[in-house]
């Protein structure tokens, strides 16, 4: 369920987004990340998306 302009403007008020955005650098600079998405041209031009976690397993693999 969405939140109301209300209830979005009371959670931002204590928020502190340049700590959560260094927060997020040092994370992926740490190597912790949540998924990983590459992408890779095929000879004939299509695209192959392959969406990786952590773990190493597959999330999703497709060619566009």
């Amino acid at each position: 369920m969405p939140m109301t302009d209300e209830e979005l403007q009371a959670r931002d008020a204590g928020r502190d987004i340049a700590a959560e955005l260094l927060g997020a650098v040092r994370d992926l600079k740490a190597g912790r990340w949540a998924r990983k998405t590459t992408f890779a041209v095929l000879p004939d031009g299509r695209v192959r998306r392959r969406i990786e976690r952590p773990d190493g397993t597959v999330d999703r693999l497709e060619t566009i």
